[in-house]
């Protein structure tokens, strides 16, 4: 009789034991629900104000952001001002209109000449707005031919996107005596010629709406067709011979706006088809080194944490820094982020990573 009360009082105590285990598991799962529902909830009340703050959140360049743009329009503003104030008020006194055209052709180094700077104050004053108005605005300019320029091309992206898959489809489904190694179905190199003239045709919508704007400007000042593509040509290269220039009021106040963006459209295009040359060594050179083989030096190499094994991260890791994508320092910065958020150190980024740093902050 003793024996057997002495299981029952075990079996009980086990069982009592069983349920305050089961109760705190449940209590903790609804804690740790509790608190889930509780990021989740405040993310959901600042998702729209504090949107920019997710990871997840779309990256922009800040070059193409409103911030650059208000930051461009500040200080195009600003440098119109100075050149109104200091050539039709303080130093010279050139009309307005005048002073802006002159600003104008001095930023986009043109510098027709028509516009004269008479005295020794003046030719100061320009110094230090052209410099201002060349590595300020200058910079901007390039950005915005960019913009203008890439709204008209999307075919470079999609040949880029083409030759990747072609040649990272020749790494390793066959084993040879030195290494895995296949080889690309074989297609004929494309002429240089032939890839300039696809660029060329590519922009040549936008190219064309500025040498007609270029021919209205003509027209009105009363040259020849040949003399106003001639004139568009040479302003938009930024040479500026000064033998042709705007005379009249109207088509000065044209060119205040119109020189600025002839010169930053031309300037990208002309600047696309000389890397064509480049970018077919690049694309070259990068076939060339991913069609050598893989041997156990590859793997040893490839193996960064030398646990005898290559993940698909170290692979890409590696690369992309091989092949000059990234360098070495963004990626090290970008897993240090993760190894922060990570505070689990499990290797992956769970629920409990985020309820964990909302602990600590």
């Amino acid at each position: 009789m003793y024996i057997v009360n002495t299981i029952y009082q075990l079996i009980r105590e086990l069982v009592t034991k069983i349920r305050r285990n089961c109760c705190a598991g449940a209590r903790e799962q609804r804690i740790r629900s509790d608190e889930e529902d509780l990021l989740l909830a405040s993310e959901t009340d600042a998702e729209v104000s504090d949107s920019d703050r997710s990871l997840t959140a779309d990256f922009q360049d800040y070059a193409r952001s409103k911030d650059a743009m208000i930051l461009f329009l500040c200080h195009a503003s600003a440098y119109y001002s100075l050149a109104v104030l200091g050539f039709s008020y303080l130093v010279e006194k050139h009309s307005v209109r005048d002073s802006l055209y002159l600003a104008s052709v001095t930023f986009t180094t043109i510098g027709f000449g028509d516009v004269e700077i008479n005295n020794a104050a003046g030719r100061v004053y320009l110094i230090f707005l052209a410099t201002y108005g060349i590595v300020i605005l200058g910079i901007f300019l390039g950005v915005l031919g960019d913009i203008i320029v890439e709204s008209q091309s999307t075919i470079s992206v999609e040949r880029k996107r083409k030759l990747q898959r072609l040649i990272l489809g020749t790494i390793g489904s066959r084993e040879g005596h030195r290494g895995a190694h296949v080889h690309p179905p074989f297609e004929p190199p494309v002429p240089l010629i032939k890839d300039i003239a696809s660029v060329a045709v590519m922009e040549a919508p936008i190219v064309l709406f500025v040498v007609f704007l270029g021919i209205m400007v003509g027209w009105h000042e009363g040259w020849s067709v040949v003399d106003s593509v001639y004139w568009t040509a040479v302003s938009s290269y930024t040479i500026g011979f000064g033998d042709y220039h705007p005379q009249s009021a109207s088509t000065r106040w044209f060119c205040v706006f119109f020189l600025p963006f002839s010169v930053a459209v031309i300037g990208e295009v002309l600047g696309r088809i000389a890397s064509v040359y480049m970018d077919r060594k690049r694309n070259h050179a990068e076939e060339r080194f991913l069609q050598k083989s893989l041997t156990v030096r590859d793997l040893r190499t490839l193996d960064l944490n030398s646990d005898g094994k290559v993940t698909k991260a170290e692979f890409l890791s590696y690369m992309l820094v091989s092949l000059q994508k990234v360098a070495r320092e963004d990626i090290d910065e970008l897993l240090a982020v993760f190894n922060r958020l990570d505070t689990d150190k499990s290797g992956a980024l769970t629920m409990d990573d985020l309820v964990g740093l909302s602990a600590t902050s």
